[in-house]
């Protein structure tokens, strides 16, 4: 069977050539097309913000005649529901198999936990990649001293991204999922435009309602440093495993997913580690993430935290959201910290991460395949990627 590799930013590559890399394609061979790193990238179904994603529909352009089987592995636990959209708009001759993985790569599980440290916070929120979502939720919460963040949390030669110019959130838009934003120019003239919620930016000066300025407010955590040394030449597995010790002195874990606004569910290290490290949690991401994490058998903490805002569209989902750890942080930290520590608490924790720990063979099944040959034809053993194929197929959720 026939791999197509797409794990590098391939959608973004303007100058990908699919019929090149198709060429060798015998129109009968079955064929695995493999993306997990990102998603909402259906063009034209997501919104304009995804218009340089062509790939997907390249790829239907250019195999509309192939004979063979084509999967399309992907980590978008929504994409049969998504998938039907899309055909219903595009009306493809050939159709793809789609099947998920709960992961959107492989990722390494630390396995030492750190538990009993007196606690001194209600919230703690990491914030690595500065995205709106993720700098609003801050801005609300960062004068709090039962709250506490960081922008950088393990590297100490991250700075603060270089200013072009200021932007303050001003007016949602449902349509395109996305804040209008007001830009001050240099001759102080305000231009109006519209700023994707999942956007990252670069800013100095941030004006927000409560005060934030990311050149001011930057926060860098404590490493927990006889944990790290190994890690330290790749940042990005620091980010991944460990946690400072913040983390440990607060009660619960804020995790904003990587795709918060629309309606692909993708889980990322972000929530993994929560449960890899036994935290308790309260997640913010996609239309029905918390519901899809637990369609696929993990318990949600709902004796403590309302997950209503889970089903709600984006503007509301974030605003319930934020309401509810209002609510929480009003709360003692030590009345917080026993709330979470009761034993129906305790018992889900535990049971998360056992499941976790049984799920780890998609991980590994994950890491074989993802190590192809990218952007170019590569084989796998026939009676390996049957296997596979019927792994995932058993696996699949369906809405």
């Amino acid at each position: 069977m026939k791999v197509l590799n797409l794990i590098t930013d391939v959608g973004r590559e303007k100058r990908i050539n699919l019929n090149e890399i198709l060429k060798n394609l015998h129109k009968y061979d079955d064929l695995i097309v493999v993306e997990v790193l990102e998603t909402e990238q259906l063009y034209p179904l997501d919104s304009d913000y995804s218009d340089r994603y062509k790939t997907f529909l390249k790829l239907h352009e250019s195999l509309e005649e192939h004979k063979g089987q084509i999967f399309y592995l992907c980590s978008d636990l929504n994409i049969h529901e998504r998938y039907k959209k899309w055909c219903d708009i595009v009306k493809p001759s050939k159709k793809f198999n789609m099947i998920t993985s709960i992961f959107s790569c492989g990722f390494p599980v630390k396995n030492k936990i750190h538990q009993e440290i007196d606690k001194k916070y209600n919230f703690c929120f990491l914030c690595l990649k500065s995205k709106i979502i993720r700098t609003m939720l801050i801005d609300c919460f960062f004068k709090n001293e039962k709250f506490i963040y960081s922008l950088a949390p393990f590297m100490d030669d991250m700075n603060v991204e270089n200013p072009k110019t200021p932007i303050i959130p001003f007016q949602w838009d449902e349509k395109n999922e996305s804040i209008k934003c007001v830009t001050i120019k240099n001759n102080n003239q305000l231009n109006y435009e519209y700023v994707y919620l999942n956007d990252e930016f670069e800013c100095k000066n941030i004006f927000y309602p409560n005060g934030l300025l990311l050149n001011q407010n930057s926060k860098k955590l404590t490493e927990i440093k006889s944990e790290y040394d190994d890690l330290i030449k790749d940042p990005f597995k620091i980010d991944r495993v460990l946690y400072p010790l913040e983390c440990y002195q607060s009660c619960c874990d804020i995790v904003v997913e990587s795709y918060s606004t629309g309606d692909s569910v993708f889980f990322t290290e972000k929530t993994w580690k929560e449960i890899s490290q036994k935290r308790p949690f309260i997640m913010l991401g996609a239309k029905r993430q918390n519901y899809f994490l637990k369609k696929i058998g993990f318990e949600l903490y709902d004796d403590v935290f309302d997950y209503s805002f889970d089903d709600m569209q984006t503007d509301k989902r974030i605003e319930t959201f934020i309401n509810q750890i209002h609510q929480f942080l009003k709360l003692d930290v030590k009345e917080f910290d026993e709330i979470l520590s009761e034993k129906n608490i305790l018992e889900k924790i535990e049971y998360n991460n056992e499941l976790l720990k049984s799920k780890l063979v998609d991980n590994r099944n994950l890491r074989k395949i993802t190590r192809c040959k990218s952007l170019e034809l590569d084989t796998l053993d026939d009676k390996y990627a049957i296997g596979l194929i019927d792994f995932y197929m058993k696996r699949q959720i369906y809405v």
